[in-house]
């Protein structure tokens, strides 16, 4: 299977929390979009390494109990069994994506934000 995107317009386009693109027996590329002081994770998956991108916007993360910060164009390795957690800590969406060493979603997954109660 040999797909081609132009991630940076992929990611920026994206509105969904998380959305595959592209599922393969190895590895899998997804597209993440966090709103204004939205987190997501907090988990540690102990098969799946992890490379998060930021193409827009900027983060925090909270890996392995160290906070680190994240800008436009600048990457973050977790290594598998790492608990980590994203937050966006600018006001506008922050835009990034994701290579995971084994898959861990379903083909084609979408998750969209739950809305406020």
């Amino acid at each position: 299977m040999n797909q081609r995107v132009n991630i940076r317009k992929a990611a920026k386009e994206n509105r969904a929390v998380r959305r595959v693109l592209f599922t393969g027996k190895q590895c899998q590329l997804d597209l993440m979009s966090l709103e204004a002081r939205q987190e997501m994770g907090g988990d540690a998956c102990p098969e799946v390494d992890r490379i998060f991108v930021v193409v827009h916007g900027k983060a925090e993360a909270l890996v392995g109990g160290k906070l680190v910060s994240l800008a436009r164009h600048e990457a973050l390795f977790v290594g598998a069994g790492t608990t980590h957690r994203l937050r966006n800590v600018g006001d506008e969406a922050v835009k990034l994506y994701a290579v995971q060493a084994r898959p861990d979603a379903r083909a084609r997954e979408v998750r969209v934000p739950h809305a406020d109660p």
